[in-house]
């Protein structure tokens, strides 16, 4: 999930040369860059941003010094709003060996919750890992594996991963 880009739709073709950083004001959370404005019609500009939007409202003004290709400027700036929403994906292993020999197969049972506000679209990828304490010490990665289902807010799902312990 990621919000990178916003595409600007005016009522008509817009003179590219007038339409710059300067014209757009956009305010949130953190400060953003914007690293490209491109025109994907006449009338339609995408302004992409040097990093995704992270999760949070955002206030937009855009205008009113951008003109139509007659020279005409915008009647008035426009002003919107934007809430960005995140997926949030909280692991939690339910069942796995007490005891277990190194070399020889165990299987690990577990879920996956989305517990944010926003769908958790492919592609990712879950890793399971060794540690020797709660802390995360001495981690060793065990496994890597894809996941095959989005999933949207609320929702979870179980997995069942076999691996060799090394």
């Amino acid at each position: 999930n990621r919000t990178d880009y916003l595409d600007f739709v005016f009522d008509s073709a817009i003179d590219g040369a007038s339409f710059g950083t300067n014209d757009l004001l956009i305010s949130g959370p953190m400060t953003l860059q914007v690293a490209q404005i491109q025109a994907a019609s006449s009338n339609t500009w995408r302004v992409r941003f040097a990093q995704p939007l992270p999760a949070g409202d955002y206030s937009i003004a855009l205008g009113p010094a951008v003109l139509d290709l007659a020279g005409n400027p915008m009647e008035e700036t426009f002003n919107s709003g934007l809430s960005v929403f995140l997926s949030d994906l909280v692991p939690l292993l339910l069942d796995w060996p007490a005891v277990a020999q190194m070399g020889q197969p165990v299987q690990f049972v577990g879920s996956l919750s989305n517990a944010g506000a926003a769908w958790a679209m492919l592609p990712w990828q879950n890793r399971l890992v060794l540690c020797s304490n709660q802390l995360g010490a001495g981690l060793q990665p065990l496994t890597t594996f894809g996941q095959a289902t989005a999933l949207a807010p609320g929702q979870s799902l179980l997995f069942t991963q076999s691996v060799i312990l090394p």
